[in-house]
């Protein structure tokens, strides 16, 4: 069993490491942009971006969330990640638990629904992180064009000059100039990875109305990075009003596991009938799912959406 256990932890740890560090993609220098050279792109920059609309399976559509999180993550990976998972809780819950059934029904439940919280929760980082980047760009790019660059310009110096992930996606939407691909399209591949960034979505609506109509697009972009600073402002003092629900959840998550070894601690023995026998653990297993639906529950209702 231990063996098993082993094993399992081992696949688990070599296929998370495969998923989040998978290498740095290569920054291209100043003297490939202003030469027009288009630098190669990681494996990062060159992973197909899925389409929305397509039915797709579990593992398809685990991979476009990957790729929407800025990770290099195929099929299989996904696979070996989840089944990883899911082993080492199969195996750990046979131990504590006595019961077949119930550590497979745990195994399964994790294995369909942790990758996906996993990626959704790297995602939204990703997220955060490209949006408070956005503005800075906007102004970078603003300032560019101002001085007679172009549009194509301005966004392969914007990628060049920020970091990631928005100097990476900016190098992606670039690329696609570079090969032929329309301006607003291509910053409309860029937006199919970051399907719930509406600031990014004002950019790809400014830029796709400016070459439709034609007009001065600075101060588009200027108006779109001040709506942008706007927005950051208005969800930062919804996100203090919040804080102390946030902080509650956490609490109130953590009471259980601090009062349970407290009691270990003073009293050992005392939750023995809970761990000892397998109705015991089954309570267990009961009270940690209340406890996460309920900490899922709170985290809900005092999220924000600006």
């Amino acid at each position: 069993m231990q063996v098993l256990v082993g094993l399992a932890v081992f696949l688990a740890a070599f296929s998370l490491g495969a998923v989040f560090f998978p290498g740095l993609s290569r920054i291209p220098s100043k003297l490939e942009l202003a030469l027009g050279a288009a630098p190669a792109p990681s494996r990062t920059l060159r992973r197909p971006i899925l389409r929305g609309g397509e039915r797709l399976s579990y593992f398809a559509r685990l991979e476009r969330e990957a790729a929407q999180a800025g990770l290099v993550l195929n099929a299989r990976q996904t696979a070996l990640l989840s089944a990883s998972v899911a082993g080492v809780v199969l195996l750990s819950l046979q131990g504590m638990l006595g019961s077949f059934v119930l550590s497979l029904a745990a195994a399964l439940a994790v294995f369909a629904v942790v990758p996906r919280l996993l990626l959704n929760s790297q995602k939204q980082r990703r997220l955060e992180a490209f949006t408070r980047q956005l503005d800075k760009a906007l102004d970078l790019m603003a300032d560019a064009m101002r001085s007679g660059a172009s549009l194509m310009q301005a966004v392969g110096a914007a990628g060049l000059q920020m970091p990631a992930p928005l100097g990476e996606e900016f190098r992606r939407a670039y690329h696609a100039m570079e090969l032929g691909t329309g301006q607003a399209k291509a910053l409309e591949l860029v937006q199919e990875r970051l399907p719930a960034c509406r600031e990014f979505d004002m950019l790809v609506l400014a830029v796709r109305v400016n070459v439709e109509t034609g007009g001065a697009l600075t101060h588009c972009l200027e108006g779109v990075a001040e709506a942008v600073r706007e927005r950051r402002m208005t969800r930062q003092r919804l996100l203090a009003r919040t804080a102390e629900g946030r902080f509650s959840a956490g609490v109130l998550t953590a009471l259980p596991v601090v009062a349970a070894a407290l009691l270990t601690a003073v009293s050992p023995g005392y939750l023995d009938p809970f761990t000892a026998t397998a109705g015991g653990r089954v309570v267990l297993l009961l009270c940690a799912v209340s406890v996460g639906v309920g900490w899922l529950v709170i985290r809900k209702l005092v999220s924000v959406d600006v």
